[in-house]
């Protein structure tokens, strides 16, 4: 059995004064990452909070470390910094923190609680403060009976940790590490010379590399199944690593240095092939290098599949196929960006009815009678004579509220493209139906989100996403917080790349392109069911849209928009720019949307006018009600052409009325009610 430890020593010697004077802090030992390999010293010699360290002596040379330093410092530190590569911590992992302090009596008075604290930064921009459980926060008072005798002493900070995050989620690479010893919150240390001691510092962990091996059996003939693709993932249902089957059906996944598991991680596995179905993931925990995993089993039941197609023989995208035999067994799958479907059947097969919707209407024929008693049946296949969602195959994500629950924690929630995906929840996101139609609930104060896939920027480098513009349409009811921020992000690209958001406080729309930051002038009103699009053309130019009406425009940019690059700001190995979210960015939960969310499209190229209209369109049928559009013309003795500005108003007679003024191109389009109507429409100039 291999057990690893993650281990920090430091041995110093820390001194302090209310005056400035030149003191010494002595440095023995470095410390050693999960492969047995040794770290420099430290990089870096922390010196006192409040004051100003001035090193006289580079990180690398063996003689005492000298500064001066001023003022009466509210804590001592000693740190090391630019370690990412030497220091990985597994969210979800609990680690033992021990550190001792010399605190001698002179340094010590009646009342006063010393505190002793670790700091982490992470390069993902997670900031970490660990203190003794047993000694006060900041501004709390001392724990009764906590305080420290006038003697000489020894003062042990020894407790477990659990690094934040799922279990599951990449790994975080520590970039700054800082042991701190603290006076009482508000006050110096009372320190004199000479000063006290930090020794026997560790940050340990028992964890394991290990290798899972087995085989993916046919349950009816126990014969290894070739070519399945093996998944191990968390209890939850995260990822971590995935690898395929040989001809006898065995597989061998190795985890290895910086993907660490911890001792007792309970994990599954489960595997996936062509004409085959699982019969369910095994549990197993990780016990030691090569522990004992149950078999996959699978069993290869008859199918049912087809395709979604328009009048115009175009794939539709995202339909909803439902394949029932009436009581024991039903089962809906969603399209694929070609229009094609697969439904496993029981095994034997059965008499079973199929029918398809899309975005709630029926496609034709309302349904199918399909027998698989006798094998699988293909080109199963139904037509949609509406307007579907444009350009699927361009997509780079889109989600549809359709699929999350009716109300509690949303979970993961399922991708239509790509198909078999799924946003990771960041804290915790909640589905309501408001009106009859589902949506999520996304809290400024609960920092609620979502992640799409994993960091582009892995140990084997960026990984920008090529594009010829972009385009966004997303359903959203944003809810006043008066919390002031610079943005929110609704959606949100690499942190700066591509963010269109909300301002929770004033409704104003901000956007952020290639790094800029750019807001409109008129505010989406409170509550409002918003149809919210931005379209950047690959000159780097963007106009926005709300319910149609145009909001913002900017010209275009000397980089251009043909490629989305992860880490511009915020770079390096999950660095906090290479995220993809809905709701927030990545690190900061101050970026949250409070409000509602939608439907969400997003797109690595720029529509058309035509195309993004009828994308709203749909999208507003279901959260607000159905358009009108069209496009006003003039005429001339020189041709005909978009008449711009012309004011189109709709109108029930009665309880609804609503204007719009056309655009450049001469199009227009009014979001009517819910259920839609009747309608008189007309226009001026």
């Amino acid at each position: 059995m291999r057990k690893l430890l993650i281990f920090l020593t430091v041995l110093c010697l820390l001194a302090a004064a209310s005056s400035a004077f030149a003191t010494e802090i002595l440095i023995n030992g470095g410390f050693e990452d999960g492969t047995g390999n040794q770290a420099p010293p430290w990089s870096y010699w922390g010196g006192t909070g409040g004051a100003v360290a001035n090193p006289s002596q580079d990180a690398n040379n063996p003689s005492p470390r000298v500064w001066s330093n001023f003022g009466n410092p509210t804590y001592i530190n000693v740190a090391a910094q630019n370690i990412y590569d030497k220091l990985w911590l597994m969210p979800g992992m609990t680690y033992h923190v021990h550190a001792q302090y010399y605190i001698p009596s002179s340094e010590v008075q009646p009342g006063i609680t010393p505190r002793a604290g670790i700091y982490m930064t992470f390069t993902n921009g997670t900031f970490v403060r660990i203190l003794d459980p047993r000694v006060p926060d900041n501004n709390v008072p001392p724990i009764p009976n906590a305080n420290i005798p006038v003697t000489d002493q020894w003062y042990t900070f020894d407790f477990d940790w659990v690094c934040p995050g799922n279990p599951g989620d990449p790994p975080l690479q520590c970039s700054y590490m800082s042991f701190r010893w603290y006076g009482t919150d508000g006050n110096t240390i009372p320190v004199s010379n000479p000063g006290g001691y930090i020794d026997n510092c560790s940050f340990s962990a028992e964890y394991y590399m290990p290798t899972f091996s087995g085989y993916v059996k046919d349950a009816a003939t126990n014969n290894g199944i070739p070519n399945a693709t093996v998944t191990i993932s968390t209890s939850t249902g995260v990822v971590l690593k995935t690898t395929t089957t040989n001809s006898s059906g065995y597989y061998s996944v190795a985890f290895d240095w910086p993907y660490p598991l911890p001792a007792g991680m309970p994990l599954k596995v489960d595997a996936t092939a062509n004409d085959y179905i699982s019969r369910g993931p095994q549990s197993f925990t990780v016990t030691g290098t090569n522990p004992a995993i149950p078999n996959v089993l699978m069993d290869a039941p008859p199918k049912i599949s087809g395709f979604c197609y328009t009048t115009n023989s175009e794939p539709v995208a995202g339909a909803k196929v439902t394949v029932t035999n009436g009581s024991t067994f039903t089962v809906t799958a969603t399209t694929g960006t070609d229009g094609s479907y697969s439904v496993f059947t029981e095994v034997g097969g059965g008499v079973y009815t199929v029918s398809a919707t899309y975005h709630n209407k029926p496609l034709d024929p309302p349904s199918r009678v399909v027998d698989t008693t006798s094998g699988s049946q293909s080109n199963v296949n139904f037509t949609y004579s509406g307007p579907v969602v444009p350009r699927p195959s361009d997509l780079l994500f889109s989600v549809d509220t359709d699929v999350l629950p009716d109300s509690g924690p949303t979970g993961p929630w399922p991708t239509v493209v790509p198909t078999g995906g799924s946003l990771t929840p960041i804290a915790t996101p909640e589905a309501t139906i408001l009106g009859n139609v589902k949506w999520e609930s996304n809290v400024y104060t609960d920092y609620d989100g979502y992640r799409f896939g994993t960091s582009y920027w892995d140990d084997q480098g960026q990984h920008p996403i090529p594009c010829n513009g972009a385009t966004i349409v997303m359903a959203l009811k944003p809810t006043r917080n008066t919390t002031s921020v610079p943005w929110t992000s609704c959606v949100d690209i690499f942190y700066d790349r591509l963010v269109l958001g909300i301002r929770n406080n004033d409704g104003l729309v901000n956007v952020r392109r290639n790094g800029s930051l750019d807001y409109s002038t008129t505010a989406i009103p409170d509550g409002q069911e918003t149809i919210l699009s931005i379209v950047v053309q690959p000159d780097g130019s963007y106009v926005v849209w709300a319910n149609g009406a145009q909001m913002m425009t900017r010209d275009s940019t000397p980089e251009g928009f043909t490629s989305m690059v992860p880490g511009v700001t915020g770079g390096g190995i999950n660095g906090f720019g290479t995220y993809i979210n809905v709701g927030r960015n990545n690190p900061d939960g101050w970026t949250t949307f409070n409000g509602y969310i939608g439907d969400v499209y997003v797109y690595k190229v720029a529509l058309t006018n035509e195309e993004r209209t009828q994308l709203e369109s749909l999208v507003a049928e279901k959260f607000i009600g159905p358009t009108i559009s069209g496009t006003c013309y003039k005429q001339s003795i020189y041709g005909n052409g978009p008449l711009s500005g012309a004011v189109v108003t709709v109108t029930n007679g009665s309880t609804f009325t609503k204007t719009a003024t056309t655009g450049p191109d001469g199009t227009y389009t009014v979001f009517t009610e819910p259920g839609g109507g009747v309608y008189t429409v007309s226009a001026t100039y």
